[in-house]
């Protein structure tokens, strides 16, 4: 018995070497290809001959060319006196359980400066009934299971309700909107983006007709905000769905379900019924692909309640993330002949769009490849293509610094450049807000006693970004390994003094064309703007 065995352990054996090697093999080849179509230096777009690199026709219409920079916020970040879903899953121990009594809402009508806000509706979820919540920690960490059991101590899903004072009141805006738009007109900017909340517009499911489900005292009040952006001499670009899902709608699945499409058509029309004649663009939705990536495949943001086996299909092509996706592409494009309509027989002039977000993902280690590949062709493409003939702008959100100026000298970015390195060779550190691991892998988490992590020579916003090779462990102790054998001499860069009074680099414009140089966008040359960067 014992002999036959033998041999059989020997070919099972053989058979897992063998597709070891060829699994290794695949996704060497694999991450080969992925690094030379999408990780290779590009070549430099600007001219480093001229004295002025970039420059945007701030001054000119859009229309005819012209650029403009412009502000955004979202309901759920800026407004008080706003009980929607965020709120209630920041106050909850966990993202499924329900409102404890002190934090319902009160029965009948709420009341503040005047205007009466009707109840919430809430349904409690099923008894029994466990879900999947997937933070973002646990992306990395793994899947981690949460029972409706009490923990000891009092977590909550959102780090900004223990980090502020009075987080329920975020910024405000709603109460207050004049300090917002004081800061924002002050930055020089020329277009205002906020959004139009829907839970607060319409509180309950519309079951019994729209006219009863509507909130027309906040309806008034929103008018009012935008006229209000308008006084300040900036133009409003309104969105309409930024990551807001109502309770009620999240309770029977929400964009899982063609009914969200028909729900969300009538709150256009309310919006544009009541603002079209104030609105200079019009934002369907903020990130789609975000939303349905973070709510219904990762349970991480309120509204999805996704279980063990949507979470384990969600990228197949009949997945959830598909399905979501394609219900709020239809949503947008009726949406579009919506409002064009509507402004077609009001004598206005629509702009209706989105708001994308580029993510671009990385692999970390050699069997990551796959995942990174499959992550970028279904979150950058596919939803702008399907919406494309439905489009009179693509907006881009973009997280950085803007140009207040309309142009980017050489001056700017050397001296910004330069700070930057002074500041990673004096070893400065700055405070981060982020938990990190032992390898470097950052977690959505907030801190509330930041870390302090040091400042590199390399800056995002100069686009310095260099991949050295797959970042896991098995892959580093490789190319270290290996290093010996192509190791070449080289010396030391050294930083010289400039006519700016502080330190250029002999090899500046070399590195600047290697590495794909992009301007820093920022304020005009001003030894106090000109902060040390880092990544």
């Amino acid at each position: 018995m014992g002999i036959h065995f033998v041999p059989i352990l020997l070919n099972a054996s053989k058979l897992v070497g063998v597709l070891a090697t060829l699994s290794v093999t695949a996704n060497t080849i694999a991450f080969i290809r992925f690094r030379k179509k999408f990780l290779e230096p590009l070549d430099n777009p600007l001219d480093e001959s001229a004295e002025d690199l970039a420059t945007f026709d701030t001054d000119k219409n859009e229309d005819d060319g012209g650029f403009f920079f412009g502000l955004a916020t979202a309901p759920a970040h800026v407004e008080d006196d706003l009980h929607d879903a965020w709120l209630e899953f920041a106050e909850n121990d966990t993202a499924d359980s329900n409102p404890r009594p002190s934090q319902q809402p009160p029965k009948g009508s709420r009341s503040k400066g005047g205007i009466e806000e009707p109840t919430l509706q809430y349904t409690v979820t099923k008894k029994g009934m466990k879900s999947l919540k997937m933070a973002m920690e646990a992306i990395s960490r793994g899947f981690e299971r949460f029972s409706e059991k009490e923990e000891e101590e009092e977590c909550h899903n959102v780090a900004a309700w223990h980090n502020a004072h009075h987080p329920e009141e975020r910024l405000r805006f709603w109460s207050d909107p004049d300090t917002e738009l004081r800061l924002a007109k002050d930055t020089g900017i020329t277009v205002f983006r906020m959004g139009v909340d829907w839970t607060r517009i319409m509180p309950e499911e519309p079951i019994n007709g729209i006219p009863n489900s509507v909130n027309r005292a906040a309806l008034e009040h929103y008018r009012w905000i935008i006229e209000r952006v308008h006084a300040y001499g900036m133009r409003v670009m309104l969105t309409l769905f930024h990551h807001s899902l109502p309770p009620w709608a999240a309770a029977y699945g929400g964009w899982k379900h063609e009914k969200t499409v028909n729900y969300f058509l009538e709150f256009t029309k309310i919006a544009v019924e009541n603002f079209a004649q104030l609105v200079d663009y019009w934002v369907t939705f903020n990130e789609p692909h975000v939303f349905a990536m973070l709510t219904y495949c990762a349970g991480a943001w309120p509204g999805g309640h996704p279980d063990l086996l949507e979470v384990a299909t969600a990228a197949m092509p009949q997945g959830v993330f598909n399905h979501v996706m394609h219900w709020m592409a239809v949503a947008h494009s009726k949406a579009f002949d919506l409002i064009h309509e509507f402004s077609k027989n009001s004598s206005l002039n629509a702009r209706v769009g989105i708001a994308h977000h580029v993510s671009f993902m990385r692999p970390y280690g050699l069997f990551d490849v796959p995942g990174a590949v499959l992550s970028n062709t279904m979150t950058l493409f596919p939803y702008i293509d399907s919406i494309s003939d439905k489009l009179d702008f693509l907006g881009i959100n973009y997280y950085g610094q803007v140009v207040k100026t309309g142009k980017v000298t050489r001056q700017q970015r050397e001296i910004a450049w330069n700070e930057l390195q002074i500041a990673a060779a004096e070893g400065k550190t700055r405070p981060f807000y982020r938990a990190v691991n032992k390898l470097g892998l950052m977690y959505s988490g907030g801190l509330d006693i930041p870390i302090q992590r040091p400042l590199i020579q390399r800056d995002w916003r100069f686009n310095h970004y260099q991949l050295d090779g797959l970042k896991d462990p098995l892959s580093c102790t490789f190319r270290f390994v290996f290093a010996v054998f192509f190791w070449k001499r080289g010396g030391n860069r050294k930083l010289k003094k400039s006519s700016t009074e502080g330190y250029l680099d002999h090899n500046y414009s070399s590195i600047t064309t290697k590495d794909r140089f992009i301007p820093s966008v920022g304020a005009e040359v001003n030894e106090e703007n000109l902060q040390p960067a880092a990544v």
